[in-house]
C-alpha cells in the first residue's frame, strides 16, 4: 500500500538559520559595504606606504622575495604574497591591490562575532561585538582597507590565536590544534611583534588548560611556531637584525604617557584623529579615556579571581572573558 506524505512535512527538515546568525550575516555585510565604500572614495587614496607595498607584489611576481616590508627590518610581509597572488590573475590596479585587505578586514568582522559569541555564551553579544568592529573606531574601518605591510593581517590572525586557544580547551585532544595555534602564533609574530600583546596571555591560558600533558601539546605548538615565523627567525639570524628596530628616541616616562593618553588611546577608542585632533569639537578625548580606563579597572577588579586563575595556571575559576581581559 503507497503512503502519500503530506506535502508540508517534506519542509520538516530545511535549515532555518537562527535571528543571530542572520543579524550577525548582516553586520559582517554592512563592514563588507563600509570597507568598500571607503576604498572607491577618496578617503582610501593610495598613499607612499601603500604604493611601496605595490611596487613589493610586483617584485615577488618577477621572483624577488621580502620578509619584511622594504628596507624595513620589521612588519612581515605575508599580506603582499597574497596581494601578487592576486595580481597575476586581476588587472594591475590600486583597488585590485588592495582587495587582500579588505577581505582579511571584513573576515576579521565575521571572527570578532564568532569570538564575542564565545566570550560571552551569547550570539547577540557576538553580533554586537561585530557591529562595534565593523563600523568603529574610525582608523580600523581606514586601516582595514590600506595596504601598509602586515597590520590587517596580524588583526586577523590575533583573533584566530585566541579562538584556538579557546577552542583547543574543550574540544577532544589532537595535534590540530597546538599545531594550528603555533602556526598561526607564529606567522601573526612575523607580521607584527604587536602580536605579543596577544600570544603571551594565551600562551599563559592555554598552559593551564594543558597540565599534565605538556610534552603532549608544548613541542607541537613550538614546532607550529617555529614554523610559521620561519621567514623572521632566517632573516634575524642570517642578517644580524635588531628584532626591535634599532636605537629608539629619547623620551621621557610622562611623554610617553602623555602620547599614549592624548594620541594612541585616543584614537584606539575613536575619539581622537591623527594629529591628536579631537573627533568631536564638543567631547573631551580625555574625558573618554579616563572612563574608558574606570570602566577597564572595575572590569578588572570584578574579574580579579578568575585573572589570578589564570595566572597561576588554575582552570577552575577562569573564563574566555578573563583572557580577552588579560590581553
Amino acid at each position: 500500500m503507497r503512503t502519500a506524505f503530506p506535502a508540508a512535512r517534506a519542509g520538516r527538515f530545511r535549515w532555518r538559520p537562527a535571528a543571530s546568525t542572520l543579524a550577525a550575516c548582516a553586520v559582517v555585510g554592512v563592514a563588507a559595504i563600509v570597507r568598500l565604500v571607503f576604498l572607491l572614495t577618496n578617503i582610501g587614496r593610495m598613499d607612499g606606504d601603500e604604493a611601496a607595498s605595490g611596487v613589493m607584489a610586483q617584485r615577488i611576481l618577477d621572483g624577488d622575495f621580502f620578509v619584511y616590508f622594504a628596507g624595513q627590518t620589521y612588519g612581515g610581509t605575508l599580506e603582499q604574497y597574497l596581494q601578487a597572488a592576486l595580481l597575476a590573475v586581476a588587472p594591475d590596479t590600486p583597488t585590485t591591490l588592495r582587495l587582500v585587505q579588505w577581505v582579511l578586514s571584513v573576515g576579521a568582522c565575521a571572527l570578532t562575532y564568532r569570538l564575542g559569541a564565545r566570550v560571552f555564551g551569547s550570539p547577540w553579544r557576538g553580533v554586537l561585538a561585530a557591529a562595534l568592529f565593523a563600523v568603529w573606531p574610525y582608523f580600523n574601518v581606514v586601516w582595514g582597507i590600506k595596504s601598509r605591510g602586515g597590520y590587517v593581517s596580524g588583526q586577523l590572525l590575533s583573533i584566530v590565536i585566541v579562538l584556538l586557544a579557546l577552542e583547543m580547551c574543550s574540544r577532544e585532544r589532537s595535534i590540530v590544534w597546538p599545531l594550528g595555534l603555533g602556526l598561526c602564533a607564529g606567522l601573526a609574530l612575523w607580521q607584527s611583534l604587536l602580536a605579543l600583546y596577544v600570544v603571551l596571555p594565551v600562551v599563559v591560558w592555554v598552559l593551564g588548560a594543558t597540565r599534565g600533558r605538556w610534552r603532549e601539546v608544548l613541542p607541537v605548538a613550538a614546532g607550529g611556531a617555529i614554523l610559521g615565523a620561519a621567514p623572521a627567525i632566517g632573516f634575524q639570524i642570517g642578517n644580524g637584525a635588531n628584532l626591535l628596530g634599532g636605537d629608539q628616541p629619547a623620551s621621557s616616562f610622562g611623554g610617553r604617557l602623555d602620547a599614549l593618553v592624548d594620541g594612541v588611546l585616543g584614537i584606539w577608542l575613536g575619539v581622537t584623529q591623527a594629529g591628536g585632533v579631537p573627533t568631536f569639537s564638543w567631547l573631551s578625548p580625555r574625558v573618554v579615556v579616563l572612563a574608558a580606563a574606570c570602566i577597564l579597572g572595575a572590569a578588572l577588579v570584578i574579574h580579579g579571581r578568575g585573572l589570578v586563575s589564570l595566572a597561576v595556571l588554575r582552570t577552575k575559576g577562569r573564563r574566555p572573558l578573563d583572557l580577552v581581559l588579560a590581553i
